[in-house]
């Protein structure tokens, strides 16, 4: 057993794991590019949409980052499945400025 935000992950799940790593690294970044779509246009105003994308990127980039810390403590291996924060990172960056050049 193994515990992955305070849950109990028996080790048959790892492979689930794996999956769902997997799965998020081959669409994370049509999945961001839909957010950006939808609080442009939920938020017409640009500059209060701007203060949306930029919370909501910022509290996925905390919550990637709590995940790769408790991947940590399961197993390194799966590290290499997920997306680097250095690569969320980039990409929020252009997200917002692309938001704000548009605005």
């Amino acid at each position: 057993l193994t515990v992955l935000a305070g849950f109990i992950v028996p080790d048959s799940q790892r492979s689930r794991l794996r999956s769902i790593l997997r799965e998020y690294s081959a669409n994370w970044k049509v999945s961001l590019e839909h957010i950006r779509q939808a609080v442009r246009r939920e938020f017409p105003n640009f500059r209060n949409g701007e203060v949306v994308l930029k919370r909501l990127l910022t509290q996925l980039l905390i919550n990637h980052r709590k995940v790769e810390s408790e991947i940590d403590h399961i197993d390194s291996q799966l590290r290499r499945e997920m997306v680097p924060s250095a690569s969320l990172v980039f990409e929020i960056r252009r997200s917002t400025e692309e938001f704000e050049f548009r605005g």
